[in-house]
């Protein structure tokens, strides 16, 4: 059963009335925009009503940052994240394409001491923490 969205007093905002994982049920949020780049329609859903604190009023202001190119979709942000290189997913790079070697277990029992480093890149490392680790070993 396709489920038809409701339209709001602002234009390219629709919603739709969706069960609540708590009973009840509660308005989804969709905004509507031709992207900049590509000239594309898209239709993504920007929140819930009770569980983002979403309306058609903060709907229609996130259309306008998406159609100006100032905010990313949800989407576009879970891809950015997954492509940013920490040093957690260096290490598994690291240590798939090294998985014969002899000395992986070494390696692994020595990542450990890097563990509080796993979920930043290399960038955002200081000179100060290198330093700091390195006399802590």
């Amino acid at each position: 059963m396709a489920v038809t969205p409701e339209k709001t007093k602002y234009p390219g905002v629709t919603y739709i009335e969706v069960v609540r994982p708590t009973g009840g049920t509660e308005r989804s949020y969709y905004v509507t925009y031709r992207e900049a780049s590509t000239g594309k329609l898209k239709n993504v859903s920007v929140g819930r009503q009770f569980r983002d604190a979403m309306t058609p009023a903060r709907a229609a202001a996130i259309r306008g940052e998406l159609i100006e190119g100032k905010r990313m979709t949800k989407k576009d942000m879970r891809t950015e994240e997954a492509a940013r290189p920490t040093i957690e997913r260096l290490w598994q790079f690291y240590a798939d394409a090294n998985k014969h070697k002899s000395s992986i277990q070494i390696d692994r029992y020595r990542v450990k001491h890097f563990e509080s480093l796993f979920s930043r890149t290399p960038q955002e490392i200081s000179t100060a923490e290198v330093d700091a680790l390195r006399k802590r070993l």
